[in-house]
């Protein structure tokens, strides 16, 4: 009889402990959150505490499971060893981004290097969002908003042209003095160009694609992580 006791005891213990389980809030969530009414919205950042129950059998899986062939070989090269994936490779676990899908208001984004997604969700289910075990902490989202309304019909001209500096091998035009602050005309002038690396290059639009920078080169992919579409130049003028 004592056993038995003991042996309910326990589970109606653990069984409390895990029902008391709630995340933190981050700092910048945890600012105003008080001020909240139950269904005030707020994006948020749900971070999650692993990558699931199947995380190690994904983890041994080949990295071009998750990695193009040029990842690799890039890897390989800058780590100097055929190990190139870690857990921060590993796909978000599909049954937590599920569970949180049903819970917000608008789901937004997946970041397994982060293993967290964004959601739209009210403080009520924020709070039951808090409550998932594998939840590990919630946080906002910054936002920041723009003054001015840019007009995006303005006619672009054709890019400058500018004479070749005498000491460099290349014309660098007015990005002569920012190549010299970071030493890459002395590197340029040893040969060492680049050529065939894929540059990935993040701003708050591009409304000029006929920029020096932007037209002569291929432009792979694109892609708006703001508004979750290919619309990449009808935001801002500081992309051109």
């Amino acid at each position: 009889m004592r056993t038995r006791l003991t042996i309910l005891a326990l589970f109606f213990s653990t069984s409390f402990s895990l029902s008391q389980h709630i995340a933190p809030l981050g700092r910048l969530l945890d600012g105003y959150y008080p001020r909240m009414s139950e269904q005030d919205t707020v994006i948020v950042w749900i971070y999650f505490t692993d990558k699931g129950p199947a995380a190690e059998q994904k983890l041994a899986m080949s990295p071009t499971a998750y990695l193009s062939e040029r990842a690799i070989l890039r890897r390989e090269k800058a780590l100097k060893t055929t190990r190139v994936i870690d857990m921060q490779d590993v796909p978000i676990d599909q049954s937590y981004v599920d569970q949180i899908k049903a819970m917000v208001r608008r789901f937004r984004h997946t970041m397994k290097w982060f293993n967290t997604v964004s959601a739209v969700a009210t403080k009520a289910q924020i709070e039951q969002i808090r409550r998932l075990p594998f939840v590990r902490e919630v946080d906002a989202v910054v936002r920041y908003k723009t003054r001015e309304v840019v007009n995006r019909d303005v006619p672009v001209g054709p890019p400058a042209v500018f004479p070749t500096n005498p000491d460099t091998s290349f014309s660098y035009g007015g990005s002569l003095t920012q190549n010299q602050q970071i030493n890459t005309v002395a590197v340029h002038n040893l040969g060492i160009t680049g050529q065939g690396v894929l540059i990935g290059i993040f701003d708050d639009s591009f409304p000029n694609l006929n920029h020096p920078a932007l037209a002569t080169r291929p432009i792979v992919a694109h892609y708006d992580f703001v508004d979750n579409d290919t619309v990449f130049h009808n935001n801002d003028s500081h992309g051109q």
